[in-house]
């Protein structure tokens, strides 16, 4: 099975290797119907999309849910706060997705 093992802390897996972690789901999986995939990286707020550029190919390989990364590694809880207050990524490309903030430590 394709894992996540090449990636640190900070690093998202490529929406193709996450393409073939879902194929190989889809292959091995006893269950029928749809499932859920969540994904945690960052996306720049700053953008006027605000990152759902970057989202994109991530909700074409399958993706369900991505979790905003705004752990204290990634800087401080101001930067957290600034984030979040930037909204969501605003593109039609990414409304089929669920979006969710990770402050975890």
């Amino acid at each position: 099975m394709p894992t996540h093992v090449r990636y640190g802390l900070g690093e998202t897996m490529p929406p193709e290797v996450l393409r073939d972690v879902i194929r190989f789901t889809q292959q091995h999986r006893t269950a029928a119907g749809p499932f859920d995939v969540a994904l945690e990286g960052r996306t720049d707020g700053a953008t006027p999309d605000r990152g759902a550029k970057h989202l994109a190919p991530y909700v074409q390989a399958g993706l369900t849910w991505w979790i905003e990364a705004l752990g204290w590694w990634l800087g401080t809880p101001a930067d957290a706060l600034t984030r979040v207050r930037q909204g969501r990524q605003c593109s039609l490309l990414v409304s089929d997705c669920h979006l969710i903030s990770s402050t975890r430590s």
